[in-house]
């Protein structure tokens, strides 16, 4: 099996405990997690320049490595956004480039690398994917093209949601995501 069809076979997989239409970004960051060799993942809305939505991780460490880049005010996923273009960040260019977000992500939680990925397509400028690393795994371990092919995927069915609910609905239903809920509750 290619790696696409690993991914999209995880994801078929998780919508056994994860069904509803809600939960498809935490199911595809899940399948995301489980096909590449990182620690975890997180998907991500933008919806203004400084507003935005974390729509689901693959387990709670990334969720907190999500949440930590709001209270921080900077970190990987709004500069990928902000440049967009991929940026793949181990522990000293995170805490050179983002010089608030490290003493939080050290102190909640055990990752020590990042790679960030702008989502493209229809999705593009609106979204991006963020890939957690755990020592002993390293961002370098990690194939960028790999990653790349399954952000491409992600876009991919994001978006073919997104147009199925058009028809039923004023917006996708993976908007209303729990962790999106939980945000706009704080705002």
């Amino acid at each position: 099996m290619t790696l696409v069809e690993t991914f999209h076979a995880a994801l078929s997989s998780l919508a056994v405990n994860l069904p509803r239409p809600e939960l498809l970004p935490e199911r595809l960051a899940r399948a995301c997690a489980q096909v590449l060799p990182v620690d975890g993942a997180g998907i991500s809305h933008f919806f203004t320049a400084d507003r935005r939505l974390p729509l689901g991780a693959s387990d709670p460490v990334s969720a907190e490595a999500e949440r930590l880049q709001f209270t921080a005010g900077e970190g990987p996923c709004l500069s990928a956004h902000a440049e967009g273009t991929p940026i793949v960040a181990g522990e000293s260019t995170i805490e050179a480039r983002w010089p608030a977000f490290p003493g939080t992500l050290v102190t909640h939680t055990p990752i020590r690398g990042t790679i960030l990925l702008p989502l493209r397509h229809g999705l593009q400028g609106i979204g991006a994917v963020d890939l957690y690393v755990v020592p002993p795994n390293d961002v370098a371990s990690l194939s960028v093209q790999d990653a790349l092919a399954i952000t491409e995927e992600i876009a991919v069915v994001l978006q073919a949601q997104s147009l199925h609910d058009r028809q039923h609905s004023d917006g996708p239903a993976w908007l209303d995501a729990p962790a999106a809920q939980q945000r706009s509750t704080v705002w």
